[in-house]
């Protein structure tokens, strides 16, 4: 196809300016106008910065929602701890999942995905608590 309008147009130049399909040719020579930037009508918020820590990490539902954000793995992340008997799962699942938001954080993470939490009985313990999950750096936060 290419070869045939190539002939044609090697053929059509000593009768005329040969012209590739769909593109139209334009005489108009005026610089595109750049229109100024608006001003946006921001304050700054009592003069303090927003500072990025372990408890402002944002928990993403599951892996597919971190891969949309185009979020970067970062690694790995998994805390476990020996419950009594007296002691309840969810409060010590809180506390392996702050405790798996500062590993997170520590690897420069700004986001998270917990894979999961389980309690197993093993040697030693009565009740081991075990979470998991995978660190994130999403450049867009929702």
């Amino acid at each position: 196809m290419w070869y045939l309008w190539g002939w044609t147009c090697f053929s059509l130049l000593s009768l005329s300016a040969c012209i590739a399909p769909n593109v139209s040719e334009s005489n108009d020579q005026t610089p595109p106008v750049l229109h100024p930037p608006k001003q946006l009508n921001t304050q700054p918020v009592n003069n303090t910065q927003v500072v990025f820590k372990p408890s402002n990490l944002v928990m993403l539902s599951n892996t597919l929602a971190a891969q949309q954000l185009g979020a970067i793995k970062m690694g790995f992340i998994a805390s476990e701890a020996c419950l009594s008997a007296a002691q309840r799962v969810h409060i010590m699942q809180k506390k392996l999942i702050k405790d798996l938001k500062i590993q997170a954080y520590n690897l420069g993470a700004n986001s998270m995905v917990l894979e999961h939490c389980s309690l197993q009985r093993r040697s030693g313990c009565q009740r081991q608590l075990n979470c998991e999950g995978v660190a994130y750096s999403a450049s867009v936060m929702l």
